[in-house]
């Protein structure tokens, strides 16, 4: 979801700026997709179309053209043989911006990317729902009742973006995505993997990946004891 943008304080001297729009108007702003309609005709939404890097806007700029820069500079980004590579593997840019957004939440680790790629590729082509929970966590956000703990509520939704009920991908990306996600998009490991969970042992923001339930099972249990360790 975009985050919200804040004003900056007065400058003494300076006209104090007037306040950003609303979080649901910021929304708003962002179902207009013209400006990414030759990349990706299917997006409903400038939601992971808006690159995130550092930018620098005069004090007066509206959300309309911050926005806007930030999609200018996802423009810049593409590279046209990222489309050509998405057809190659049956994906549209849209969804590989999509699968990328997945694997941007699931894993800030670059060289684990292309493996948590496998397994969204491997559940997708089985037919398994992805049960990527920030999925569900994004429509909670969206619908204005995320109160920072995944409830039950939110595991039960009735929605596309419930990968734990729906099979195949959410309708549109869930965050910003960085090249290294598209490349792991584009460019999946070849496993047999269909499961993973931290690696608790290491505790460094890498994962245990599994082929079989029965191990996953295993590793879900040593992962929810720690957890317990961690309250």
């Amino acid at each position: 979801m975009a985050e919200k943008f804040g004003g900056l304080p007065p400058v003494e001297g300076e006209e104090p700026r007037p306040p950003f729009p609303s979080e649901a108007e910021i929304v708003k702003l962002m179902d207009d997709t013209s400006l990414i309609k030759d990349i990706s005709p299917n997006a409903a939404s400038l939601e992971g179309y808006m690159y995130p890097t550092t930018y620098t806007f005069p004090r007066d700029a509206k959300a309309n053209d911050i926005i806007r820069a930030m999609v200018e500079q996802f423009r810049k980004f593409w590279k046209p043989e990222w489309t050509a590579e998405a057809a190659k593997i049956g994906r549209t840019p849209h969804e590989i911006v999509t699968i990328a957004s997945l694997i941007e939440t699931e894993t800030s680790i670059e060289t684990e990317r292309p493996i948590v790629a496998s397994v969204i590729f491997n559940r997708l082509s089985r037919g398994i729902p992805l049960g990527i929970d920030q999925a569900n966590v994004y429509l909670a956000k969206m619908e204005g009742r995320w109160d920072g703990v995944i409830n039950k509520s939110d595991l039960e939704a009735d929605s596309p973006y419930n990968t734990r009920t729906h099979v195949g991908l959410p309708p549109g990306p869930i965050s910003s995505v960085t090249e290294s996600s598209i490349s792991a998009a584009l460019q999946p490991a070849q496993t047999d993997f269909l499961f993973y969970v931290r690696n608790t042992d290491a505790n460094d923001g890498t994962h245990w990946f599994y082929a079989s339930a029965a191990e996953f099972e295993k590793g879900k249990a040593k992962y929810q004891k720690w957890l317990a360790t961690q309250r």
